[in-house]
């Protein structure tokens, strides 16, 4: 047996000892037979695919994966393992540390991909997934946040990325819940939403991109005044902001933003640039105030 065969094999052999002696807090959260069988043939697995396939570290109850996309990974088997046979918790406990200064604990729910999947198995996707070289499309979005920002910019505007794909990112570039970090340095923040509204500016934000995007305050008036000075008008910027949005099949919380913007567009407006404005649009307005108060869109277009 080489080096890295026995480290698994000890860093194994220890969650596998404490997880023995583990009880559920409560009676009730205890897994049954067959979830707790699930649990332990998933185990296996997960050595197996260490064993076969390389790219991970292990130390202590951890494993370690360095990565130009994420940087340094710490999937903590132990504790995502006892949290599981102590309050049935599905979350995949990480700590992602990359070069751009950022310390994150991304809140991975494994039910969310897969109700009913043993969290090991999990656990030997995230393993799968890092030897894959973590790729992006594949991975859940709340660890989107913690990939450094030109990978990001680069997928952001690829023109073979999906709506769903660029809504993902554009959404990793400008929100970052506070409970998924346990320092993230202002700089890189300020950095990824200055990306994004510079991209607004320059016309190259693809249209599932602007809603995330429209979050930020700075980013519809420095659009509107980048239109100007291109020789252009509002109406070009409420054309692109309702084409965008009418035109794709967009999540419900896309028409809050969308709508924000129109809104403010409209109330600066004449009397009579204001009802110019409607008149061209109204059909796609009214949809839009109608997404907005929780109505499908598609029937009113």
């Amino acid at each position: 047996m080489n080096q890295d065969h026995a480290s698994i094999d000890a860093m194994l052999y220890r969650v596998a000892a404490r997880l023995r002696t583990t009880k559920p807090v409560y009676e009730e959260l205890g897994l049954s037979a067959h979830e707790s069988m699930a649990e332990w043939r998933g185990l296996h697995l997960l050595r197996s695919v260490l064993i076969s396939g390389g790219g991970w570290e292990a130390m202590d109850e951890t494993l370690f994966h360095r990565s130009d996309t994420l940087g340094d990974v710490f999937l903590e088997v132990g504790v995502s393992m006892r949290a599981r046979f102590t309050y049935r918790d599905a979350h995949i406990s990480l700590r992602i540390a990359n070069d751009e200064g950022t310390l994150m604990r991304p809140c991975v729910l494994a039910q969310r991909s897969g109700e009913g999947i043993p969290l090991s198995d999990h656990i030997t996707t995230m393993v799968l997934l890092g030897q894959a070289g973590w790729p992006l499309e594949c991975l859940p979005t709340t660890m989107l946040p913690a990939v450094s920002t030109p990978l990001l910019r680069d997928a952001l505007l690829d023109p073979s990325s999906s709506d769903d794909f660029v809504r993902r990112i554009a959404e990793a570039l400008t929100h970052v819940p506070k409970e998924q970090h346990e320092r993230m340095r202002s700089s890189v923040v300020m950095g990824r939403t200055e990306l994004l509204t510079r991209l607004l500016e320059e016309g190259s934000l693809p249209p599932a991109a602007h809603a995330p995007a429209l979050w930020n305050d700075d980013a519809l008036p420095r659009w509107r005044e980048a239109v100007r000075r291109k020789g252009g008008g509002d109406d070009d910027v409420l054309a692109l902001l309702l084409e965008g949005w009418s035109a794709r099949e967009t999540k419900g919380w896309e028409s809050y933003p969308i709508y924000r913007a129109v809104n403010t567009i409209l109330d600066e407006q004449t009397d009579s640039g204001r009802a110019w404005l409607e008149q061209a649009y109204g059909a796609e307005i009214r949809a839009l105030v109608l997404a907005k108060h929780g109505h499908s869109t598609t029937e009113y277009l």
